[in-house]
């Protein structure tokens, strides 16, 4: 199902992301992302906001956000490991790719599932 050689190689080719996604995991990024077998981060946004103590909504415009980010990527560098993101659509996750983020998910598949049942009401209305 996976090839004959599945077994031989699956270990070389798995990603361990942590999710860092409060004020605390940022605090200790570095140390978390310096445990042996981790390979990178997934970080939420939305979730990081909660946990600075504003909406999500908010999140663009507070320095206290940008400033967590920030101190994820430079916690992947330092231990050399692979950032990653929750993007909120392809516009978003460009601005995160320029950030420095690596993983990035471009959406969700709750929206992805909207989008295209969307899709399929407008084309069946233009029937």
């Amino acid at each position: 199902m996976y090839g004959n050689d599945y077994a031989a190689c699956i270990n070389d080719e798995l990603f361990v992301a942590v999710q860092l996604e409060s004020v605390m995991a940022v605090d200790n990024a570095e140390a978390i992302l310096a445990t042996p077998g981790i390979t990178g981060c997934w970080t939420g946004p939305s979730d990081l906001a909660l946990s600075l103590g504003f909406h999500p909504s908010e999140m663009d415009t507070r320095d206290e956000h940008r400033l967590a980010l920030e101190r994820v990527l430079a916690a992947c560098r330092d231990t050399g490991k692979i950032p990653g993101i929750a993007g909120r659509g392809l516009e978003d996750a460009h601005r995160r790719r320029l950030q420095g983020f690596q993983f990035i998910t471009v959406t969700s598949d709750a929206a992805l599932i909207a989008q295209g049942a969307s899709a399929a009401r407008s084309s069946m209305d233009n029937l």
